[in-house]
């Protein structure tokens, strides 16, 4: 098990992790599979923290390429800055509910023009993960 390279890490802190490793050893604990346990749940935590906003725009530029008409990519844009982005823009996709999504459907506006489920980036999986 690696505790640090030297000069970055000090003795001193090298010893402590080492101490700290045999005390999980003896607690039956073993402290590789605990690091990369507490690196996987520091990992789940910042996905969750993605917006509905990041991961939209991640999408359109991970999908545009493959689009085969150029308006495609604009219309995605301004559907989520028009319809979605006021609504769960800054939730956490984690956070997205059915319930938030049928509030950028239906509003409650004056203008139902073209409701937004008809929109492509609303419910467009672009807060699953990839």
């Amino acid at each position: 098990m690696g505790l640090g390279a030297f000069p970055a890490v000090s003795l001193a802190d090298v010893r402590d992790k080492a101490e700290a490793a045999r005390k999980l050893l003896a607690a039956d604990i073993d402290p590789i599979d605990q690091r990369e346990a507490q690196r996987g749940a520091e990992a789940a935590k910042q996905a969750h923290a993605v917006t509905f906003a990041q991961a939209t725009k991640a999408y359109i530029a991970a999908h545009e390429a493959g689009w085969r008409n150029a308006k495609t990519a604009p219309q995605w844009r301004n559907s989520v800055a028009n319809y979605a982005e006021p609504f769960m823009g800054q939730m956490a996709c984690s956070a997205i509910t059915a319930a938030d999504v049928l509030a950028v459907d239906h509003p409650g506006r004056e203008d139902e023009s073209r409701p937004a489920a008809s929109h492509p980036a609303v419910g467009s999986g672009a807060c699953d993960p990839a």
